[in-house]
């Protein structure tokens, strides 16, 4: 009795992390896509010029919603990142976390969560009038750290992406961390390129908004893919616990043993389907 009632234990302590994880994907990914439509109706309304930024230099009157919609951006991620945090760190008997593929998944949310956290540094130091560039007269520090914060946060949502692909998700999972991947690093380094010689503005400002573009959805969608397996591996890994718990009172503490090995094997086994 006692042994079923630990049975009974874990796979309840299993479904209370993974309902607690799948709610911070959830909320983190609404956050993210609201930031997303907010941001995209602010450059409507500032202008198709505007690199992603420039909505919230100082004058600007999209500014204050700009930067207040760029933190949320940011907050979102970091309740992405912690969901995933949540669920590699306190279930590791779920995941195979060795070798290079596990090492990539576990690299991948705290990768996520420090390029939040930059997009949230930057939300709160915006650039100075007109967002000037590295080398010009107006350049100020506080112009550096908003533009050091933002660079550093997409190149750490590309890692991020290229960690998931170097992980043991399943092929879909990785497939759109490579495109995103390829998307996102491709046009960011293009239209921060055109925005440091100062030409093709308005090339530069939309290829830039297609890499944020590209990078939110990203998360979202990888958000959404890891709460639905999250959800239906934990239906899963309930059944398994009675079935160690019956195992162990017909067979004996040998037995159980065995069994034990076995129910963890399909658990890792389940997080690879």
């Amino acid at each position: 009795m006692r042994r079923s009632t630990t049975s009974r234990a874990t796979a309840h302590s299993f479904a209370s992390i993974s309902i607690a994880a799948t709610f911070l994907t959830a909320v983190g990914a609404a956050a993210t896509v609201l930031a997303l439509v907010v941001i995209w109706g602010l450059r409507l309304l500032g202008g198709h010029d505007v690199y992603v930024s420039g909505l919230g230099a100082e004058g600007m009157p999209t500014a204050p919603a700009f930067n207040l919609f760029l933190g949320v951006l940011g907050g979102g991620g970091l309740a992405i990142a912690l969901g995933g945090l949540v669920r590699v760190y306190l279930e590791p008997r779920l995941r195979a976390t060795s070798g290079v593929r596990g090492v990539a998944e576990t690299l991948a949310w705290p990768t996520l969560a420090l390029a939040s956290a930059c997009f949230v540094l930057a939300s709160v130091t915006p650039c100075s009038t007109g967002c000037p560039v590295p080398g010009s007269a107006s350049f100020t520090t506080a112009d550096a750290l908003h533009l050091s914060a933002a660079i550093t946060g997409f190149v750490l949502v590309c890692v991020a992406m290229l960690l998931v692909v170097c992980t043991t998700l399943s092929l879909r999972e990785r497939g759109v961390a490579a495109f995103s991947l390829a998307g996102v690093s491709g046009t960011s380094a293009s239209g921060g390129l055109l925005a440091l010689a100062g030409a093709g503005a308005g090339v530069g400002a939309l290829l830039e908004f297609a890499a944020m573009t590209l990078g939110v959805l990203w998360a979202a969608v990888h958000a959404a893919t890891r709460r639905s397996t999250n959800g239906n591996l934990t239906q899963r890994i309930s059944r398994l616990a009675p079935e160690r718990g019956r195992a162990r009172r017909s067979r004996g503490s040998a037995g159980s043993t065995v069994e034990l090995r076995a129910v963890e094997l399909q658990a890792v086994e389940l997080t690879k389907s």
